[in-house]
């Protein structure tokens, strides 16, 4: 993931006359995409964790309401 926007900004430079700013922005978008592209599994994890979270509480809502009416 680092390695095409660093050809990018080598072959911009020769070819397209890419100056500092130009390769200091590609590095950064760069930089966030493989952050973000890092980032996604743990969003997923997150989000199944969350409804094995509700579902527990559900169950435990049921078990209490269920205990209570024995009593």
């Amino acid at each position: 993931m680092i390695v095409v926007p660093n050809v990018v900004c080598v072959a911009g430079v020769f070819l397209f006359g890419f100056g500092i700013g130009t390769s200091v922005v590609t590095n950064n978008v760069s930089a966030l995409a493989a952050l973000a592209n890092g980032l996604w599994p743990m969003k997923r994890v997150a989000q199944i964790e969350m409804e094995r979270r509700k579902k527990m509480e559900l169950e435990l809502r049921q078990e209490e309401k269920l205990s209570l009416q024995h009593i």
